[in-house]
């Protein structure tokens, strides 16, 4: 995995990867089918946050997003469909929790949609995950 780089320097590169997103995947991601204008708008109100990021060639295929508040973070991953399915997922998650805690972060905080499987198989080995209706909630302690 690549060292974390900061959110706003890759806006533009975020962007276009959401954009490549199938509906599935962002249902998946976003508990809903985020139109593109709703995209634009969620990016430009991200702050203080670092990204994971996966490059495939030139093109940014793969982030973790570790949102980071004063005690927790809240961590986001979100992959294309050619790279589903190769253990990537886990990788990110892996480095997205190393760079809450080495951002002093003592917990991160996870939100998906219900029938979200992968990021449930991921986080039900190493924490309880919550279910609320259509969303599921994991908190980790760092």
């Amino acid at each position: 995995m690549e060292r974390p780089l900061p959110y706003d320097s890759l806006r533009g590169e975020i962007f276009a990867h959401y954009t490549r997103l199938d509906i599935e995947a962002r249902t998946l991601r976003f508990m809903n089918p985020i139109p593109d204008a709703a995209l634009v708008k969620l990016i430009n109100q991200s702050h203080n946050a670092l990204v994971v990021p996966l490059w495939d060639q030139d093109n940014l295929r793969g982030v973790c997003e570790v949102h980071l508040s004063p005690t927790n973070a809240e961590i986001g991953i979100s992959l294309e469909a050619p790279l589903r399915g190769r253990g990537l997922g886990r990788q990110l998650l892996k480095a997205g929790l190393n760079v809450a805690r080495i951002a002093g972060s003592t917990c991160a905080e996870f939100f998906f949609a219900s029938d979200n499987t992968a990021m449930n198989r991921l986080l039900t080995p190493i924490t309880h995950v919550e279910r609320f209706g259509n969303e599921r909630h994991a908190l980790i302690s760092l």
